[in-house]
């Protein structure tokens, strides 16, 4: 028999306590933060404020910018076999932008030489 398979990439960490990512309630040293904010208790409406980037979605949502960075970060590090650290720098390196191409000294004409005369 075959099966295909792939590799198990584990969803991230969420503290909830602070609602952040990479560390659990028991090791968190942050103030508590919801994940959601009740603007009106009497006409109970909620405003959906992310505490991690401040978007209008609630701090476990799937479309959390930091909880996609998250996810890419824990992909990268199983496929690659990285610590957390090193997957982190190198996501943060992938995702910098390039760095502009370097004009060469030589490129350039040299400066002309300076003569006796002078113009003042």
């Amino acid at each position: 028999m075959f099966f295909r398979v792939k590799q198990y990439v584990p969803r991230p960490l969420r503290c909830f306590k602070c609602n952040r990512y990479g560390h659990v309630a028991d090791q968190c040293g942050g103030k508590l933060r919801f994940a959601v904010v009740n603007i009106s208790i009497a006409s109970a409406a909620l405003l959906l404020k992310c505490p991690n980037c401040g978007g209008g979605h609630s701090a476990n949502d799937k479309i959390s910018p930091r909880y996609k960075r998250e996810t890419e970060i824990l992909k990268l590090k199983i496929e690659a076999k990285l610590s957390y650290a090193d997957a982190c720098k190198a996501h943060r390196i992938a995702r910098s932008p390039p760095v502009p191409n370097m004009v060469s000294q030589s490129a350039f004409p040299p400066f002309p030489k300076k003569t006796g005369v002078d113009r003042t």
